[in-house]
């Protein structure tokens, strides 16, 4: 009996070592991100208005237009923080959506981080 209860807790143990070691939030997407950008929009949330500020991933683009996922964001109202159905409805107006380029605000990387990658990706 306890042979097998051993077993089953070394099982379960490996089970879980190999579940933390993936990453399951958004790992395909991540890959394919060209570039990262910042959106602040306004909503209107019941009779309060709140500001959020997307962290956003360009997938594809146009001359205009750009694809983009949402990797985070921040409300300036805790009920858009911590409410799933809120983070989750919020997240929807602009997750896989194709948004002027002019309004995002683009960040620029350092060109060391980018050599950093470069090497990185070389020695693997």
């Amino acid at each position: 009996m306890t042979i097998l209860l051993c077993f089953i807790f070394f099982v379960l143990g490996a089970l879980t070592m190999w579940l933390s070691t993936k990453n399951f939030s958004n790992a395909a997407n991540k890959s394919n991100i060209l570039r990262k950008g910042l959106i602040e929009r306004e909503y209107t949330l019941g009779a309060e208005s709140i500001s959020v500020d997307f962290e956003v991933g360009e997938v594809e683009r146009s001359k205009t237009k750009s694809k983009v996922i949402v990797l985070s964001f921040v409300a300036s109202k805790s009920i858009a923080n911590t409410d799933v159905g809120t983070r989750e409805g919020l997240k929807k107006f602009i997750n896989n959506t194709w948004i002027d380029t002019n309004s995002i605000d683009w960040l620029v990387e350092d060109t060391s981080v980018n050599r950093e990658k470069k090497i990185n990706e070389i020695l693997k």
